[in-house]
């Protein structure tokens, strides 16, 4: 069994008072930084007192961290963007990860011979079902929306009129599968992995074939707590893009399997964790297909930098979707005060000199 060690440090600690932080998260691989860096003392080592809290789905995660329930948490990129107009805005001090995304759909198409969007349409036709193909994605916000357009759109299917979408959390996406609620899902690891060794889905794409290296989870705080809080919110992203770093190290994913596993977290074996978190996702329950790497990315160069033009990116694509509605004021300054690269730029700038 693998020891986990606690990260000890001698530097010294500000004598400036600590409020105590709750940091949201939801059950998937890429909350790993998160959790890596309570389990391993990186927040302690930076001064902080920190609480994990695991939420159902992304609709909690907003509402909570616009009430104060939730100092900040891992977030949908398109999250921060959701603000309604009578809450606080939300604003983005560091990007998490990249890609890690999959859509499975229930495993009857594979046996019947289907894999295309196209081919599933129309057995789903002749199945004379009284509705039309439904798939899932984690909400209206992510990525996997995005997603899910895209491959059905690569099939000549058109997303608003020839399917249903609906939203559901990503625990629930497997029990829904099975239960032939839904034809489909769009949705992160390991919730991929978990449906095809449940037999009863196989993956036919992931996110890093259809968008590579689209930004996908960010920390998202209130602007209101950044503001009055400068010194914690700089401790806190300092603590995560530590702990990004060691997320993206191969050699460190036993540990962090072992970590996401713990029943507080994602409450699975740590063995299935890790092939999920190798990208080794299997497409069918009969053999492992060559997967695209890498599948999932936490580290690597101005890939946790919250660049506006990341910002700018994400916000168009939902622009697209229908999401939300274009920006016809002063794009950049809007794009700038969302995504914030201040703190990000101090934090490296510290890991750097050590």
């Amino acid at each position: 069994m693998l020891v986990i060690q606690k990260i000890e440090s001698n530097s010294s600690k500000s004598n400036t008072a600590q409020i105590p932080m709750r940091l949201g998260f939801v059950p998937l691989n890429d909350a790993a930084p998160f959790m890596l860096a309570r389990e391993l003392g990186i927040f302690s080592k930076h001064g902080l007192d920190v609480h994990l809290s695991r939420e159902l789905g992304w609709a909690s995660i907003r509402d909570r961290v616009a009430t104060r329930a939730l100092t900040a948490a891992q977030a949908l990129v398109g999250l921060p963007f959701s603000a309604r107009s009578h809450e606080e805005r939300f604003i983005v001090p560091l990007v998490t990860s990249l890609q890690g995304n999959g859509i499975t759909v229930s495993k009857q198409y594979l046996d019947e011979g289907c894999k295309t969007p196209s081919t599933i349409l129309q057995q789903h036709k002749k199945r004379k079902s009284s509705r039309p193909p439904t798939f899932a994605v984690v909400s209206r916000y992510g990525s996997h929306l995005l997603l899910i357009r895209k491959w059905l759109q690569s099939g000549g299917i058109d997303p608003k009129t020839e399917v249903n979408i609906v939203v559901l959390p990503p625990p629930q996406m497997v029990p829904h599968l099975r239960a032939g609620h839904i034809d489909g899902y769009c949705v992160g690891e390991p919730w991929n992995t978990v449906g095809v060794m449940a037999d009863i889905g196989f993956c036919v794409v992931t996110s890093a074939e259809l968008l590579p290296c689209h930004p996908e989870k960010v920390l998202m705080m209130t602007e209101s707590f950044v503001d009055e809080n400068r010194d914690q919110t700089l401790r806190l992203v300092l603590a995560l893009l530590e702990a990004c770093k060691i997320c993206e190290s191969p050699e460190m994913l036993p540990v962090v399997s072992q970590i996401l596993s713990h029943h507080d977290y994602l409450n699975l074996s740590a063995e299935i964790l890790l092939d999920s978190l190798q990208g080794n996702i299997i497409r069918n329950s009969n053999s492992a297909l060559d997967s695209v790497r890498p599948f999932m990315m936490f580290s690597g160069s101005g890939m946790n930098e919250p660049d506006p033009k990341k910002a700018e990116w994400a916000h168009q694509k939902f622009v697209e979707a229908g999401v939300f509605e274009r920006v016809e004021l002063d794009s950049t300054a809007f794009y700038k005060r969302l995504f914030r690269c201040d703190f990000y730029d101090e934090a490296s700038s510290i890991l750097e000199s050590r």
